[in-house]
């Protein structure tokens, strides 16, 4: 059996075209479980699950509908993210999840998230430029780096953009992001551009990615 990556524990609803015809939606008890190959939704002891590859979107927001007939149910939803899936039909079936109580925060979805994106997204290709350099082409890396706060050493995960051995800082410290047409390549293709402050000055940065599937997650992510 494959290595469980990440769980989630909480509670969540399988989003279904008849869902807000009804009165009041409740949550169930919802287990995730993350594969390196698969993702598994146990929602109330029936499973689902789904390769990797299935996942098209994280993050989507619900309708006001939803949160607003889920009130009648465990309190208030307040804090809660998204997974959508493809079926096999090709049609695309959201999966909401929430912490048993919100006393936890963000904290158990952001943790077991920041694991689905290091998985969709390490050692993804990306072409990148610095200002006025010339294209890059590299991978999408997570390291590890140790910080110094205040006397307290942490180490925190972080994504960079690996090439030739040498690990380039490209999403931290984020003061705008845009899609532009930027030529890549020789071409004009819609670009991802991050303005950064790094040691006090602004700088840009391009980003292009082939696929539009890898864009849309490093964008969830960011």
């Amino acid at each position: 059996m494959s290595e469980i990556l990440a769980t989630f524990t909480g509670r969540g609803i399988k989003l279904t075209d008849d869902l807000l015809e009804k009165p009041f939606i409740k949550w169930d008890n919802l287990e995730i479980k993350l594969y390196p190959d698969k993702i598994e939704f146990d929602l109330n002891n029936i499973i689902f699950d789904y390769p990797i590859e299935n996942i098209v979107d994280i993050g989507r927001k619900l309708p006001k509908e939803i949160i607003d007939k889920s009130k009648f149910f465990s309190g208030t939803i307040e804090i809660y993210s998204t997974i959508t899936v493809l079926e096999n039909n090709e049609e695309e079936t959201t999966f909401a999840f929430s912490p048993e109580t919100n006393i936890y925060g963000k904290k158990p979805i952001e943790t077991f998230l920041r694991k689905l994106f290091q998985l969709l997204l390490e050692d993804k290709e990306v072409f990148f430029k610095i200002e006025n350099d010339d294209w890059k082409k590299g991978t999408l890396k997570f390291v590890t780096e140790k910080i110094k706060e205040n006397f307290i050493i942490k180490y925190v995960n972080k994504l960079v953009v690996q090439y030739n051995n040498e690990n380039y800082d490209l999403f931290t410290n984020i003061k705008n992001l845009l899609i532009v047409e930027h030529n890549v390549l020789g071409e004009n293709r819609p670009t991802l551009e991050i303005l950064q402050k790094v040691n006090g000055k602004k700088r840009k940065v391009y980003l292009y990615m082939e696929d539009k599937k890898i864009k849309l997650f490093l964008l969830r992510y960011l």
